[in-house]
């Protein structure tokens, strides 16, 4: 990555992009906190504790993939090739007014909005929300949070190198993404487009595209005998009257 040591440069930037992370990992009271912590309480009161548990597990990975993406770009000694880097005000601005939101959305629709709604608008059920999910939840991002600072904390990546090299097999499993993006290739190659498509492929230039043209060709063949029976010359029009009364004497016999 060619990047980092942006914190001087792009302040306004820096703190607006960590609300963001926080917001996007989780920490209460920001706006993605409510979110998360609806869908964690969904799935404890249906009794999906399985789906609770990935949602925490992934919860945590999501603040720790954020905060690695933050750390390596604003923190450590700058990697890039430019020299005037700065921020350009019509950028900086739009993105501190949607900061504003990011941090306070969530507060606004639960304790303003929440108080606004006419009551028979709400949801019938109600279901005793447990004091120590949200707790449970913020210590599950800040775990994500702890453990990019550990690997990245001061954009350096030294002590991420000292972990691939531990954890060499499982390291590259995690860093291709599951390899994932090569699973979907070969479904959609391999199986879809060679197995599935092309056939279908086939099918449409062969079958439909070879019975409409012939349905044309045969239409063009008839237009041109048409054409010649329609010439205007009398003598055409006398002889293939002549032909065909002698054909009809032929055939009345």
């Amino acid at each position: 990555m060619k990047m980092g040591g942006l914190k001087a440069l792009m302040p306004r930037t820096y703190w607006s992009l960590l609300a963001a992370c926080l917001a996007i990992a989780g920490v209460f009271p920001l706006s993605g906190f409510w979110s998360k912590d609806a869908i964690l309480l969904a799935s404890l009161q249906s009794g999906h504790y399985i789906t609770f548990l990935v949602g925490l597990v992934t919860g945590a990975l999501t603040a720790f993939y954020m905060f690695r993406f933050f750390f390596l770009i604003f923190h450590g000694e700058a990697r890039s090739e430019l020299h005037d880097v700065h921020e350009d005000p019509w950028m900086t601005w739009p993105i501190m007014v949607l900061t504003v939101p990011t941090i306070f959305a969530g507060l606004l629709e639960h304790f303003f909005i929440a108080n606004v709604v006419p009551p028979h608008l709400e949801e019938v059920g109600h279901f005793a929300h447990p004091g120590w999910l949200p707790w449970l939840a913020t210590l599950a991002a800040f775990l994500g949070i702890g453990g990019a600072w550990l690997l990245y904390g001061k954009g350096k990546t030294e002590a991420a190198e000292r972990l691939k090299n531990i954890f060499g097999p499982v390291y590259t499993l995690v860093s291709n993404k599951f390899y994932m993006d090569e699973v979907w290739l070969f479904i959609t190659h391999k199986i879809v487009f060679d197995r599935i498509a092309a056939p279908i492929k086939w099918f449409d230039r062969k079958v439909v595209d070879g019975s409409i043209n012939l349905t044309g060709w045969l239409l063009q063949v008839g237009g041109k005998g048409v054409r010649l029976a329609q010439s205007g010359q009398l003598q055409f029009y006398l002889g293939a009257t002549v032909i065909g009364f002698i054909m009809l004497l032929f055939l009345g016999q």
